[in-house]
């Protein structure tokens, strides 16, 4: 027995030693650190600047999932995201709620459901009340499939020819006051060409960058050339105030006459 090795040698003594105080250190700085995240600490003396603090402007609206902005869309049937629905017919109260499939599965052949808005908002229980709980709704009505497909396209292409016109008879000519004759009599043609064809021009006079600063009877001869240039056309007419100062940034708003508008 005498001769039998010891099997804990020092060295496999320090290691269970340092193995021990391993765990120890980690199971500290792992409670900690949840005990942290329970309890995040507190800085009192660090404020916000009250620039830096923007007010929000968004408010929650009970059981909804979907943003207001999408009943602008139009959603039709199944693509509805509800379900359940108060169907309106335009006039006199609200219904009461309906499950959306069943409203579908009611409708006559040829006619559609369709979303026109959200569901109002419950209102707020009174003191010492439980919230009342229902369900989000949406707002719809029952259509004429092919009329109300038909009238949605022709809102469309109205909308879009609408656009399109007011980008067409809008002009916008901007003018330097140091600019050099020859061109200043070349924008100032074109500018009465717009107004004959009855067309809108927004003329901005400034100084363009890189360029001298003009003296003030420069500035003021140029807004002269124009206002000339724009007697020369009868029937225009200022359809805004003008904005700005000479020798600055000038803003002025013409329109010609309609009658000589295209398509008019």
């Amino acid at each position: 027995m005498s001769h039998i090795t010891c099997l804990l040698t020092p060295a496999r003594a320090l290691h269970r030693v340092l193995l021990l105080e391993l765990a120890n250190t980690t199971s500290k700085s792992t409670a900690f650190s949840s005990t942290s995240l329970r309890n995040p600490p507190t800085f009192k003396h660090v404020r916000t600047p009250r620039a830096t603090l923007a007010p929000c402007r968004h408010t929650r609206r009970a059981f909804s999932t979907t943003p207001a902005p999408a009943a602008r869309h139009h959603l039709w049937n199944g693509d509805i995201p509800y379900q359940w629905v108060r169907v309106t017919t335009g006039s006199g109260p609200l219904p009461p709620p309906q499950r959306r499939d069943a409203v579908l599965a009611s409708l006559p052949k040829g006619y559609s459901l369709v979303m026109v808005a959200t569901g109002p908002t419950p209102p707020p229980p009174a003191p010492g009340q439980p919230p009342v709980i229902q369900p989000p709704t949406a707002i719809c009505r029952i259509v004429e499939t092919e009329a109300e497909q038909r009238a949605a396209r022709t809102a469309m292409k109205e909308a879009a020819k609408e656009a399109k016109e007011g980008k067409e008879t809008t002009k916008t000519v901007e003018l330097n006051w140091a600019t050099a004759s020859h061109d200043l009599e070349h924008k100032l043609k074109r500018m009465t060409e717009f107004l004959e064809k009855g067309l809108r021009v927004n003329i901005m006079l400034a100084r363009k960058r890189g360029t001298r600063k003009a003296t003030t009877g420069e500035c003021e001869d140029v807004v002269e050339k124009v206002w000339q240039a724009i007697r020369s056309v009868p029937g225009v007419d200022e359809y805004k105030r003008a904005d700005g100062n000479v020798g600055a940034v000038l803003r002025l708003y013409f329109e010609g006459p309609k009658k000589n508008r295209k398509g008019k």
